[in-house]
């Protein structure tokens, strides 16, 4: 099986999204994004190729044999999005609260786990740094503890609001220094 064309390629692309994917673990790149792109990409390709050569192969040998790059490439899918949800979820953390801001140039997504960690990325149009730390939560007052974070948050402390149309936000308590309103995707507090 390891002989095969597609299964080479599938271990080679393998390769490279699993190193680019770690290169991404404390800040995302332009460039290793484009490049995870083109390898998955690549990698369904060669699965189109995987399914052209096992609906022409006349080979003499079972359906199995044949069949093997692609369940290889299956085994691969699997891996990459266990591999994917672990580093989303800094190693499967439970999240309690999903948000952040999204604008043309600037780009700030936050996560709140239930081990009262966070993790935080801010980021522009070409990659951004990941932030983590301790909040905590109470009523509706956000403290995070990160001193790296007090260039756009120098209090590092919100209140949580609602707006009209019954979107909720953090709204940083700093607004003279600071304008982004960290509003709230999901709530999974309520689905304990």
């Amino acid at each position: 099986m390891f002989k095969r064309r597609e299964t080479i390629i599938f271990l080679v692309l393998t390769v490279g999204l699993i190193i680019l994917t770690l290169l991404q673990l404390d800040q995302t790149n332009f460039i290793y994004g484009i490049g995870q792109l083109l390898l998955y990409f690549l990698f369904g390709c060669t699965i189109i190729y995987g399914l052209f050569r096992l609906i022409k192969d006349r080979r003499p040998i079972s359906f199995i044999d044949k069949f093997k790059p692609l369940i290889f490439a299956t085994t691969v899918i699997g891996f990459l999005f266990l591999l994917s949800y672990l580093v989303d979820t800094d190693g499967g953390k439970r999240r309690v609260i999903t948000g952040g801001f999204d604008h043309d140039l600037n780009f700030i997504y936050f996560q709140l786990f239930d081990d009262n960690k966070f993790k935080l990325l801010n980021s522009g149009p070409f990659g951004g740094t990941f932030y983590r730390g301790t909040y905590s939560l109470q009523n509706d007052t956000l403290q995070i503890d990160n001193d790296s974070l007090r260039y756009i948050y120098p209090s590092l402390t919100f209140t949580m609001k609602q707006k009209e149309d019954n979107r909720k936000y953090f709204d940083p308590i700093d607004t003279l220094k600071s304008i982004y309103q960290l509003f709230i995707y999901k709530d999974f507090r309520a689905y304990k």
